[in-house]
Parts: C-alpha cells; sequence; structure tokens
C-alpha cells in the first residue's frame, strides 16, 4: 500500500511538472495574411500552434483589420509581444484591449497607422509601446490605468492632441518629448504619471483641467503662450522649475499648488492676479510681474511672503483685462501697449477700468467690449465700464466689440464717433438704422421713422441708432480718427448732444413733433437726475420687447452703458447735456435733484400696469398738477411707442384727440381719462397700480360694468388678441385724495351722475369745466342732451 502511495505522489508530481513546463513554454508565430478576417486561420495554419490561446509572440504581415481579426486577438490569453509594423493597418479599434490580454507587455504598432481608438490599451499589463510617424490621432483613455508602461514613442507622430485621460495613472512611465505638432493636451492627460516630464509644444493652445496633476515634470521650465486659457490645476504637485503665465491669466486656479521646486513665478496679467491654492516652497519663489503692479504685489496679503517681487525685463505688448483695475496717478502701462478688455465666461460682472491722475496715458489698440447676449433683463448684460480723471489718455485705435443675438434690434449709442464702413460683424450680416424725427413729425406713415445708414456715413458720439445682425456675433465698432471721444473725458467735461427741432409741420400735433433719439455719450452708467434735460424720456426694452418712459423728475434711472433713448427737444433747446458728475459704475441711484412727485403737494402721480405673465409687463402713467395744460405738452409728457410683433401687452391712456399717452400729465379738473390697450394674445390679463400718490382712482370695464378701486384691489380680465381703446377708462377725484367720485361696490348702486362724452362717443369725464370750445353730449341718469361750450 505504501508503494502504490508513493508511485501515485511521484505520477502527480510529473504530471504538475510537465503541466508547468507546457505553461512556460514560449510560442512564437509569423503569420502573413492575404486578406482582413484571416488572422486566425493563419495562426492555426502553424503546425506548432493548438490553440492560438497559447501563443506568446505574434508577428503579422498583410491586410489585418476585419473584426474576426480584432476577435482573434482578444482572445489570446498568452500574448506578450504583438508586432504588427509589417500589418497594413490604419486603425486599432476603441477597447480592443481593454480588460484582456493581460500579459501583453510589447506592442510595435503598424508602420501606416493612422488611429489609435478611444479606450485601446485602457488598464492593459503593457510595458512598451511603438508608435509610427503616420499617427494622427489617439482616443480619450487610450493608455489609462497602464501602470507598467514605461515607453511610449510619439515623438515622430503627427497628432494635434493629446486627448482627456490619454497617460492618466501611468506610474512608470518615463520622459518622451511631446510632439510640436501637438496643439491641445486634455483634462487629466497626463495625471499621476509620477516619472514623466516633457517641455510643452510652442504651438499648444490649450491645456485641460488637472491635464500633469501629480506628473513629475522635474525641472521642467513651463511657458505658456499668450492668449491661452489656463484651467484648473494642470501643474498641481509638479516639480517645475519656473512658469510664466500669459497676458489673460488673471486667477491662479490651483495651478501651481504644492509645487514644491519652483524658484520663479511669471504674471503678464494686466491685474494683480487672484490666488487659489499655494506652492509649498513660497518663501523661495521669485515674482516677476509688470512694474506698474509691483507695489500693489508686495502689499497684497496673498503674494507679499513670497521671496521677492521684482519686475518683467522685456516689455509687454498686450494685456488682457479680465477685472477691475484702477491705474492710480502713480501706475502707467509702459511702451503704448494693446489692451483688451475680456469678459469672464462665468464671473457675470461688469469689467470697470480708471485712470486717475494727470500723468500720460497711451494706448495703442484699447478694446473694450459688451455682452448682450442676456435672456432676461437688459441689466443681466454686461459692460467694460471707463472713468477717467486724466486728461492725458489717448488711444491710436479705440474699438468696441459688442456681442448680439442674432435677427434682434439693439438700440445703441457709442462714446465715439464712427464710420458705418468700418464696422466689422464677425461671420454675418448686419443692418444699421438711425432715427429720422423730421418724418414723424410730417406723418410720412410710407417710409417709416427708421432711415438706412451707408457705408460713409459718420454716426456721432451720442447718437442713437438701432443694429442687428442675422445670427450671433460679435460686432466691432471703430471709433473715427480725429473724431470726438468721451470715454477719456474726465469730471470737468459736459458732453453736449445737438437735438432737431423737426417742427417743419406747423399744424402736426405736438406729440409728434421734436423727437430725436440720442444716447449716453459716457461708457459708464448714468445718473439722469444729472442731465442738463427735464422732460421725460423714452427707452426700448430689450426684456418684453416694449417702450417704456420715466420722467427726470419722478423716477430714479441710470441709463445703462451704450444705452439710446428718445427725447422731444422742447422749443427754445438746441441740445441735452451729460456734465460727468453723473457717471456712476453702478446702476444703484443715490444722487437726486429736486422734489419728487410723491411727496410734492402740486403734483399727484399714479402708475398702471398691466401683465399677463411675470416677465411680460407694461405701464402708463398719469400726472395730476394744476399748472399742467389737457393737452400735449412737450417737457411734462411723453407719447406712447408702440412696438410691434412683441410678445407683452401694452398700455397708453389717451385724450380726445387720440393722442396715445405713456406719460400723461394734466390739470386736476379733468376727472376721467380712457385707456388703450394692445394685446399680444388672447388670454387673461391683470391692471394694477404700481404707484399711487393721488388716492382712489376707479376703473370702469365697459363691457363687463364692473368697477374697481385700483387703490385696494388689482382688476384681472379675459381679452382678446387685438387692439381695444374702448373697454376701460379711469375715474379719479378732482381734488386730492378727496371723495367725489361714485360708489365702487357695484354697478347698479351708483348715485346719478354727469358724464360728459365727444359727438363720437368718446367719454370726457365728469364735468364739462375746462373744454375746449365745442359740441358735447352730456348725460346725468336716464337724461341725454347736447351742449355748446363758447
Amino acid at each position: 500500500m505504501k508503494k502504490l502511495r508513493m508511485l501515485l505522489t511521484l505520477m502527480l508530481v510529473s504530471v504538475c511538472s510537465w503541466q508547468s513546463a507546457w505553461a512556460q513554454e514560449e510560442i512564437a508565430v509569423t503569420v502573413s495574411l492575404p486578406a482582413n478576417n484571416a488572422l486566425y486561420t493563419e495562426i492555426m495554419a502553424n503546425p506548432n500552434v493548438s490553440d492560438a490561446k497559447t501563443v506568446t509572440s505574434l508577428t503579422v504581415t498583410g491586410k489585418l483589420g476585419g473584426d474576426n481579426d480584432w476577435a482573434t486577438l482578444k482572445t489570446m490569453e498568452a500574448l506578450k509581444t504583438l508586432d504588427l509594423s509589417g500589418a497594413d493597418c490604419e486603425a486599432v479599434p476603441d477597447d480592443q484591449f481593454y480588460n484582456c490580454c493581460q500579459n501583453l507587455e510589447i506592442v510595435i504598432l503598424p508602420s501606416n497607422l493612422k488611429a489609435i481608438g478611444k479606450r485601446a490599451f485602457y488598464n492593459s499589463s503593457l510595458k512598451s509601446v511603438t508608435a509610427p510617424s503616420t499617427l494622427q490621432a489617439i482616443g480619450d483613455e487610450a493608455f489609462r490605468n497602464c501602470y507598467n508602461l514605461v515607453t511610449c514613442s510619439l515623438e515622430d507622430c503627427a497628432i494635434t492632441a493629446i486627448p482627456d485621460y490619454c497617460f492618466e495613472n501611468c506610474t512608470s512611465l518615463e520622459s518622451f518629448t511631446i510632439p510640436e505638432t501637438v496643439t491641445s493636451i486634455g483634462i487629466y492627460a497626463f495625471a499621476g504619471c509620477e516619472l514623466f516630464s516633457s517641455a510643452l509644444p510652442s504651438n499648444l493652445t490649450n491645456i485641460g483641467d488637472y491635464a500633469f496633476n501629480q506628473a513629475a515634470m522635474t525641472d521642467i521650465d513651463v511657458v505658456i503662450p499668450d492668449g491661452m486659457t489656463v484651467e484648473n490645476g494642470i501643474f498641481r504637485y509638479t516639480e517645475i522649475k519656473s512658469i510664466v503665465f500669459p497676458n489673460n491669466y488673471y486667477e491662479c486656479n490651483d495651478c501651481i499648488q504644492g509645487c514644491s521646486n519652483l524658484t520663479d513665478i511669471t504674471f503678464r496679467s494686466a491685474t494683480v492676479v487672484k490666488s487659489y491654492g499655494e506652492p509649498e516652497n513660497i518663501s523661495d519663489i521669485t515674482l516677476h510681474v509688470p512694474d506698474y503692479l509691483m507695489s500693489m504685489y508686495s502689499i497684497n496679503v496673498d503674494w507679499s511672503q513670497y521671496k521677492a517681487v521684482v519686475a518683467i525685463t522685456e516689455p509687454i505688448t498686450d494685456y488682457v483685462i479680465q477685472t477691475d483695475l484702477e491705474l492710480s496717478s502713480s501706475m502707467r502701462m509702459a511702451n503704448t501697449p494693446n489692451v483688451i478688455f475680456k469678459l469672464p465666461d462665468y464671473d457675470y460682472a461688469n469689467l470697470a477700468f480708471k485712470i486717475d491722475g494727470d500723468a500720460a496715458q497711451s494706448f495703442a489698440n484699447f478694446i473694450t467690449c459688451n455682452d448682450n447676449t442676456s435672456y432676461y433683463t437688459p441689466e443681466s448684460d454686461y459692460w467694460t465700464l471707463i472713468m477717467s480723471e486724466c486728461s492725458n489718455v489717448t488711444a491710436s485705435n479705440y474699438m468696441h466689440k459688442i456681442e448680439t443675438l442674432g435677427n434682434q434690434w439693439y438700440f445703441m449709442s457709442l462714446p465715439f464717433d464712427f464710420t458705418v464702413g468700418d464696422i466689422i460683424a464677425e461671420d454675418a450680416k448686419f443692418a444699421i438704422r438711425r432715427y429720422d424725427g423730421e418724418r414723424r413729425n410730417t406723418q410720412d406713415e410710407a417710409s417709416g421713422n427708421w432711415v438706412n445708414l451707408d457705408s460713409e456715413d459718420v454716426v456721432m458720439a451720442g447718437t442713437g441708432f438701432i443694429y442687428q445682425t442675422n445670427k450671433q456675433t460679435w460686432t466691432t465698432f471703430k471709433a473715427k480718427s480725429g473724431g470726438t471721444n468721451y470715454a477719456f473725458k474726465t469730471s470737468s467735461d459736459e458732453p453736449t448732444i445737438a437735438l432737431a427741432a423737426n417742427n417743419s409741420n406747423a399744424n402736426a400735433s405736438a406729440a409728434n413733433t421734436g423727437w430725436n433719439m440720442v444716447g449716453n455719450p459716457w461708457q459708464t452708467y448714468y445718473n439722469t437726475h444729472k442731465m442738463n434735460y427735464t422732460a421725460p424720456i423714452c427707452y426700448y426694452k430689450n426684456n418684453g420687447g416694449t417702450y417704456e418712459a420715466v420722467s427726470l423728475e419722478d423716477d430714479d434711472y441710470a441709463l445703462l452703458p451704450n444705452q439710446a433713448f428718445f427725447v422731444q427737444c422742447p422749443i427754445g433747446v438746441e441740445s441735452i447735456g451729460f456734465p460727468a458728475s453723473g457717471r456712476q459704475l453702478t446702476s444703484e441711484i443715490t444722487e437726486q435733484n429736486g422734489t419728487r412727485a410723491m411727496n410734492a403737494t402740486n403734483r399727484k402721480l399714479f402708475d398702471l400696469q398691466i401683465s399677463d405673465t411675470e416677465d411680460r409687463k407694461d405701464k402708463t402713467r398719469f400726472v395730476i398738477n394744476e399748472e399742467a395744460k389737457s393737452e400735449y405738452e412737450i417737457g411734462r409728457d411723453a407719447s406712447k411707442f408702440i412696438s410691434d410683433g412683441t410678445q407683452t401687452p401694452q398700455i397708453y391712456t389717451l385724450d380726445a384727440d387720440g393722442i396715445q399717452y405713456a406719460i400723461n400729465e394734466r390739470p386736476a379738473n379733468e376727472g376721467m381719462l380712457r385707456l388703450g390697450i394692445v394685446f399680444a394674445n388672447d388670454g387673461q390679463f391683470t391692471l394694477s397700480a404700481i404707484r399711487n400718490s393721488l388716492g382712489q382712482v376707479v376703473l370702469t370695464d365697459n363691457e363687463t360694468g364692473v368697477k374697481t378701486d385700483l387703490q385696494q384691489n388689482n382688476y384681472s380680465f379675459d381679452a382678446k388678441k387685438g387692439v381695444n381703446e374702448q373697454r376701460f377708462t379711469l375715474s379719479f377725484s378732482r381734488g386730492f385724495g378727496g371723495d367725489d367720485t361714485t360708489s365702487i361696490q357695484s354697478a347698479n348702486n351708483q348715485a346719478e351722475a354727469m358724464e360728459v362724452f365727444t359727438l363720437d362717443g368718446q367719454r370726457l369725464g365728469r364735468t364739462t369745466e375746462g373744454l375746449k370750445k365745442g359740441v358735447y353730449v352730456v348725460r346725468q341718469g336716464q337724461q341725454t342732451q347736447k351742449v355748446i361750450i363758447k
């Protein structure tokens, strides 16, 4: 029994030894493929192969590329070396060796290969890969988590990008030179490559987030080209020796956090860079900055602990400004640089640029910008704000760039003269028009009030115009050489914009006389209380697509930068002035002029709003003033501008002559007003008093008979699309806050009272006092009679 047990043991050892020898046997196979999908057949034709899975070395020539060929390679579990240099193949498929062929260590790719697919070698045991010079593209994550990868020959390849996660966590990867053809390095491309170092290609335009995070990059001097966007954490916890940031870099967003080998950092930004994430050895690092910013860096809490702050020695000719900058009297940019303002993509804020002191400051190209693409309110757009207290600022070329949505009119004004032919709309067509107030005065309805501008036309600083492009784009407006430019004017200046009388038609209504379209001449917000003008102004609201009138006596309103608006020219007035004291860097009004209407004893004000949604609103105003006249008065009243095509309901008051008012100022003895409403759609609407110093104001719905005291309640109703000027009237006390109107409780519970109408049925009020000469209809109770006023 013992002998039998010993014999069986010897036999088992012998079998295991034979299996071990078989498992370690190297099986090298060379095949020449006559066509695609022949790989498996040719391998199995080799007399030394009983199973393709046992092959450890494979050399392939001929046509490789069918689905069956790549499927065969996936199953070759013992494969260590794969030589495809002689194979005719232009692409390695996506996911080819992803989590398979775990013994594969050496790959020589085809000599005519053009592309490596996504995740082609993801999580493989690859140690070496040789790529041909024909390679043009590598897919995302192609070598991700190849922990054993030591060498990868890409130096001679024609690739233009190292894609996202391409070599992430290749912890054994040794240095190679990133090809000069590469312009983009994706996010986490070399993250975790603890041994990898390479100079950056000179043609590089983009480095993605954390591209070299925790890579070695030992003793590398990094120079990032001007204009390139620097993403988060790109050299975080590396051993770079020095770094030069581009001129558009303004936030140190973990880019050099934890770097322990840095000796020099160069910031070429026009503003002090914001710091997020510090290197480890800040006391050993010298900061190189523009000379005019040295003192600001030296006292800045983020940068004052560094070894030294020194001036950049080479001239800086281009600055990109992406955050607020104030040049004090001792700060000036040298060498007449180009300056471009760029609104940050994610900060959603204006850019404010201030210049103080008397020392000269010269610029070559000076390019400001607006983002006018907000889908919400005009206040959601963003501007470059320029405020100068230096009388010696010049720019060889002043340009303003505006981003607009397509197929939408913008009501604009610029602080400088420009020629229409110099406008550049990037890859788009544009239209530009001026307002012709004389056409409105002559009531030339056939031609309209807008006039197309020709290429040779010059638009003067502070003049309003409308502008539209056929698609979303950036437009550049260039200041006319030798023309007026208010952007660099100081607090001692007062831009004056000429106004035309536009009154050649003596028979025209005052409501159609004297209209001009002007604009904010400053590249800032502007407090309208500071204007040398007191009449109402009307402006176009981008949100809702309607016009709104504001009174410079009753409303706190700040003009937006580059905003155009409509004004009337009162008799004897030739211009409108904008003293510099009205310039503001915010839209908040803190300084006012005169006595507000809400607190005045001689003027009472009522604002009525119509709305059908939270966003679609319009309003009209009437003011009771003993000194006002019943007819339209330039300087007190404002015509209603009606917008075509808007989805917002529009409201106005009317007088006996049918004039439409946005602001209607009239004497107290006029106790009734008729409303006109443009309904853009069928639906439910609400009328509400949003400002009221008058007291009781009664709204009568002539269609339903319902009366509503708007001092107490809103009124909601249904209406059909169209224009209705007969349905609603407003009644108010002839005194201020008294109660000599009828009871409001119900339509059937009123005391009999006088009502006065024109012969065509327009209701005028409850008294004949103050009426013009003519014939009127008076109704009291059931009795109606004609009355002649002489």
